[in-house]
Order: structure tokens, then sequence, then C-alpha cells
């Protein structure tokens, strides 16, 4: 499996318990007992499957059905076996079948493409995982022809990342050969159709939580409506990074981006500072953080690079947000060594820092063999 194809993969099974909720302690004011009392109600996926020796559940979906159900745990438990032709004829059994809760029968068309994606992401076959893939997005299709579904925005997210996906196998399957201008178009057209779908989730899920702000939802009175704004909270900010993420893909798809895609690495840019300032409590908005000096950088713009890097270094340091920090790191190094003069002692300073602080489980990871180097 090629590393782009591995990086989409990898997009698609991101565990979401690790960024569902706002991680109350980014910033250093606030405490790590508040922190701890946030994670202690993050919900959980209902599949898992090992890649790349990482156990994950695929996208979260179906959060609310293991052990209320039976019918979705049996899926689940056929989908984590690998049983995923069996699982496919279950869905197609289901309708059939007396006593099957109404609500799954009605989120048949996703729990096929959670499926059909499970099975491409287990796949060694890349014309294989393709069609998988292509079957994936084919579910989701008829899925959102729905007006009124809990789970349409779920499906939507889902959607995007799969369009991500795509746009990613468009351009490694011509690996280790340069993309022809035909695959970079397709990618291309891939990433902006992500961005778009991603685009109409933060729209319809802005106007939802505007609309529940003067609810009051009391979480101990009303833990159902409580949920579901944290879940409508969640996808709101995923959607804003992922559209981020998107352009920023879209971009890169031209031979020379800075030059011939300028505008859409603006647009990306535009985002990732948006969500980096607004929502910085929260993963998503801290983790944008980085990939907002990313595009500074690229962009030239060294000076708004280095101090959003600098403000990376400064983020309260919680798992969640090592590897965004190690990356910031390294880049950091590189700026202050392609300074002029050299900024040496400044360099060596935040990689001696960070390999001194390193924690054991980290020693082999690329980004802290980088700072190493």
């Amino acid at each position: 499996m090629s590393a782009d194809v591995l990086f989409c993969t990898l997009l698609l099974t991101f565990p979401i318990v690790a960024s569902w909720a706002p991680l109350m302690s980014l910033r250093a004011r606030f405490t790590r007992q508040r922190f701890a009392r946030v994670v202690a109600i993050l919900p959980l996926s209902i599949s898992s499957l090992v890649l790349c020796g990482i156990a994950t559940g695929i996208l979260g979906l179906g959060t609310s059905a293991v052990g209320e159900e039976p019918a979705q745990e049996f899926l689940a438990r056929l989908r984590d076996a690998g049983y995923f032709d069996t699982a496919i004829a279950y869905l197609d059994r289901t309708e059939k079948m007396a006593g099957i809760n109404p609500s799954f029968l009605e989120a048949i068309p996703l729990e096929k493409a959670q499926t059909f994606i499970d099975a491409a992401v287990s796949s060694r076959s890349s014309a294989e995982r393709d069609q998988q893939f292509v079957s994936a997005q084919t579910q989701l299709k008829e899925f959102l022809t729905r007006t009124e579904h809990p789970r349409l925005s779920e499906a939507r997210l889902l959607l995007g990342k799969l369009q991500m996906v795509r746009g990613g196998q468009m351009l490694a399957a011509k690996k280790p050969n340069t993309p022809t201008e035909e695959a970079r178009k397709n990618a291309r057209d891939s990433y902006m159709e992500a961005a778009a779908t991603f685009d109409s989730i933060v729209a319809d899920l802005l106007k939802v939580l505007e609309g529940m702000k003067g609810q009051r939802i009391d979480a101990e009175k009303e833990p159902e409506k409580a949920a579901q704004r944290s879940q409508y909270q969640f996808e709101f900010l995923q959607a804003k990074m992922r559209g981020a993420e998107a352009r920023e893909l879209a971009a890169k798809t031209f031979a020379k981006p800075t030059e011939e895609a300028k505008p859409l690495m603006e647009e990306a840019l535009k985002a990732f500072t948006d969500l980096s300032e607004k929502y910085d409590d929260y993963p998503q908005g801290a983790l944008a953080m980085t990939a907002r000096g990313k595009l500074q950088r690229d962009l030239g713009k060294t000076a708004e690079a280095i101090d959003s890097f600098q403000r990376v270094m400064e983020q309260v340091d919680v798992d969640a947000l090592r590897g965004s920090k190690m990356e910031a790191a390294a880049a950091l190094i590189d700026l202050w060594i392609a300074a002029n003069p050299p900024r040496l002692d400044d360099a060596i300073r935040v990689g001696q820092t960070f390999v001194d602080d390193s924690r054991a489980n980290e020693s082999r990871l690329q980004e802290m063999q980088d700072l190493k180097v």
C-alpha cells in the first residue's frame, strides 16, 4: 500500500473518540481535573479493526446502537471478524426479518457503506479496494436522498472523507510515475467535491447549533439532547477541518501549487486560521494551528509560520496533540536553520527539549527521528 493510500485509509479510520468532545485543558489555564471530566463522557464507537497495528473505530458510526439493537451488534461482529460478504448478505435479508428495529432498517444503506469501507480497508488489491469504495459511495448517496434522519450529517461527513480518499487513489494509481494531467484533474475534482460536501455540513449544522443555544439544555436532566448537541458540535468541527484539508489537497494536485493554485491555498489557510483562532479549546482547532503554519511556510509567509509553530509548542502537553507538536517542532527547526543568519541555538534548544522529554512509545516515531536528526 502506497503512502498516499495509507494516509487516505487512516483518514477513514482515525479514532473519533480521541477528538469527540472539547478538550478543555488545551489551554494552560484549564486544569487536568476538568480535562479528566471531559474524557469521562466520551462515547465509544461500535466497530473496530486492526490496520497497521492500530485498533480503531471506523468513523464511530452507529455509536448508539450497540447494546440496544441485536441486529446492529451482530453486524458489528461480522465486520470485526472480516466477514464482509456475509454482512452485506445479512443486510439484504434484514428487511424481510421480523422484529428488527425500524431505525436500523432505515439506516441499511449507511450500514452497507460502512461494510464496504471496512472491506476496502482490509483489501490488498487496489482494484478491489477501489470498487469497494465506489460501492460505499453509491450507498451513501442513496442514504442521503432521505430528507430526515438523525444520522444524515454523519453520513455526509463520511461521504466527504470518502471523496478525499478517492482523490488520493486517483493520484496514487499512477505511482511511481508522475501522475498524468487527467489524473491530477480527476483527483482535484474529487477533493473539491469533498470540500463542497463539508461546506454543506458546516452551513447546516451551524444553523442547528445556533438554534440550540437558546434551549439551555441540562445535561443531567436531558442527557439525550446533550449527547445530540455534542454529536453536532463534533461533526461541525470535523467538517470545518476536513473542508480546509480538502482544499489544500486539491491545490497540491497542481505541479506547482504556489504558482498555479495560490488562491486555493489561501482559502485553505483562511479556513485553518478561523478554526485555530475560534475553536482552540477543541482538538480540531488546536491541530489546525500546525496545518496553518505549514501553509504559511509554503506560501512564503515565514514570520507568520514561525509564530504559528511557536504557538503550537505552547499548547498543553496531551497525547492527542503530541504528533502535531512534533511536526511543528521539526518545521520550526528547519525555518530557523534556513534563516539569515541561521538561528542555530534556537533550533537546537527546541529539538533537544523535545528529545529529552520524549516518551518511551515515541522513540521510533518518524516525527521523533526527524527531531533527532
